[in-house]
C-alpha cells in the first residue's frame, strides 16, 4: 500500500485524487476512456470525498476483487 500511494499521490498529501488516479492509470499500450477511469476511481473511492486514501486501497485489495 505505502508503495503505491508513495507512487500515485504526487501532491504527498497522503491522498490520490482524481488527476493522479488518472495519471497513475494510464498505460503506454492501451488508454482508457474518461468514463471508464471515473468509473473506476469511483470504485477506489467509496466515501465520495473525491480522493482515495489507504483505508480505501486497502478495503478494495483485501476484498478479493484484485
Amino acid at each position: 500500500m505505502k508503495t503505491i500511494m508513495k507512487n500515485a499521490d504526487k501532491s504527498s498529501s497522503g491522498f490520490i485524487n482524481y488527476s493522479e488516479f488518472v495519471t497513475a492509470s494510464i498505460s503506454k499500450r492501451k488508454f482508457f476512456s474518461e468514463e471508464r477511469l471515473q468509473l473506476a476511481f469511483k470504485l477506489f473511492d467509496k466515501d465520495n470525498k473525491g480522493y482515495i486514501g489507504v483505508k480505501e486501497l486497502k478495503q478494495i485489495f483485501n476484498s478479493g476483487v484484485f
